[in-house]
């Protein structure tokens, strides 16, 4: 991570959303700790922003990617 980005303990971890895979705000979990990693990196922990021990039921989203929707159309118009 550069050096530009100042990443704190206690910062919020969220989906940006630019892979197209993941929608943006999905929370991923809070900084639990920073440590320098080399002159160009750190080393970020993060503390989940669910606990999975009592986790009981779960959400999956399916978004289509070009590839997906491409093999899907093809798949499709075959009769």
């Amino acid at each position: 991570m550069s050096e530009v980005f100042d990443v704190v303990v206690g910062d919020d971890v969220v989906t940006s959303g630019i892979d197209g895979i993941y929608p943006k705000g999905f929370a991923i979990g809070k900084v639990d700790s920073v440590e320098k990693s080399g002159s160009a990196y750190k080393q970020i922990s993060l503390r989940p922003a669910v606990d999975f021990d009592t986790l009981e039921e779960v959400l999956v989203i399916l978004t289509p990617t070009p590839a997906g929707q491409a093999a899907a159309g093809a798949a499709g118009s075959k009769e």
